[in-house]
C-alpha cells in the first residue's frame, strides 16, 4: 500500500491481470482511454479477438472512438521514437480494430445491447 500522495506506474500486464481478476472495469477505469488501450493491446497479446472484443463492449462508443485514436497515435509516436515492440504493440490495435467492432457485434453479452445502442 502506497502512502498517501505517492503514485506507481502500472504496466500494461498488471492493469489486464486486474481485469481479469475481477472480469470487469471500474467507472473510472470505462472513462479512461489510456486504460481501454492498455487493456485491448494485452488482450489481443495475451488472449486475442475475443476477449478483446469483451473489453470493447465495455466501454461506449465515443470512448470506443477516443481508445481507437490514442492506439494510433501511440503507435505513431512509438514509430517516430523508433521503438519498434511499441509501435507494434498499438499497430496491432489500429490493424485489429475493424475485427475487435465486428466481433463485439456479433457476441452476446450482458451488456451487448448497451453498446449497440448508444
Amino acid at each position: 500500500m502506497r502512502a498517501r500522495g505517492q503514485v506507481a506506474l502500472v504496466n500494461r500486464e498488471d492493469i489486464y491481470a486486474a481485469y481479469k481478476a475481477n472480469n470487469s472495469l471500474t467507472i473510472e477505469q470505462k472513462s479512461c482511454a489510456w486504460i481501454g488501450c492498455q487493456l485491448l493491446a494485452q488482450a489481443l497479446a495475451q488472449d486475442g479477438i475475443v476477449d478483446a472484443a469483451r473489453i470493447y463492449r465495455m466501454f461506449s462508443l465515443d470512448d470506443a472512438a477516443t481508445i481507437h485514436e490514442l492506439a494510433y497515435q501511440l503507435y505513431h509516436n512509438a514509430d517516430l521514437k523508433n521503438c519498434a515492440k511499441e509501435a507494434h504493440v498499438f499497430n496491432v490495435v489500429v490493424a485489429e480494430w475493424e475485427q475487435i467492432q465486428q466481433r463485439a457485434a456479433t457476441d452476446g453479452g450482458t451488456d451487448m445491447g448497451r453498446k449497440l445502442i448508444e
